[in-house]
């Protein structure tokens, strides 16, 4: 056909500019609606070595990003930027992206940033209507629970 055999390097050019491995378009849609996040999503398309991460895997690299860089250096215009993003993801993508976000996105981020000195609370002031909405379920999800196995149990024990 042609085509030259790339290098490593080349490869993971190759996938950071086409979103990673993800058929889901919301990796393209970050990348370039947030350019910030580019070196972390090499890092973590290097780490894992040309083997697709997995979509929540992938989402979570992004929840640490929006803590760890963004809130964690105060650029909170960015932050709120992120959460607009998502709101508006949530009315225009498909039930798959919009579970990717609910579960992939806000439950990591309530999660991960539930160590931080303000809890994820903190971040409940960027939420929109549909956001909220999500953000609540969840925490009634997790309530009275204090493990991911907690949740399973409770799943199980009520379907």
């Amino acid at each position: 056909m042609g085509l030259k055999p790339i290098d490593r390097q080349g490869a993971v050019d190759l996938l950071v500019a086409r979103g990673g491995f993800s058929a889901n378009g919301i990796f393209r849609a970050l990348l370039i609606g947030f350019p910030a996040f580019s070196d972390r999503w090499r890092k973590h398309i290097e780490w894992w070595g040309g083997e697709h991460a997995g979509d929540y895997n992938d989402m979570s690299e992004f929840v640490h990003f929006v803590v760890e860089d963004l809130h964690g250096k105060r650029t909170i215009d960015d932050v709120r930027a992120v959460f607009e993003f998502m709101e508006r993801q949530l009315h225009e993508s498909d039930q798959e992206t919009r579970d990717l976000i609910g579960w992939g996105f806000f439950e990591t981020l309530q999660n991960v940033a539930s160590h931080d000195p303000n809890g994820y609370q903190e971040y409940e002031q960027f939420l929109g209507p549909a956001s909220e909405r999500i953000w609540g379920k969840i925490e009634g999800v997790w309530e009275g629970k204090s493990s991911l196995a907690d949740v399973i149990r409770a799943e199980r024990s009520n379907p």
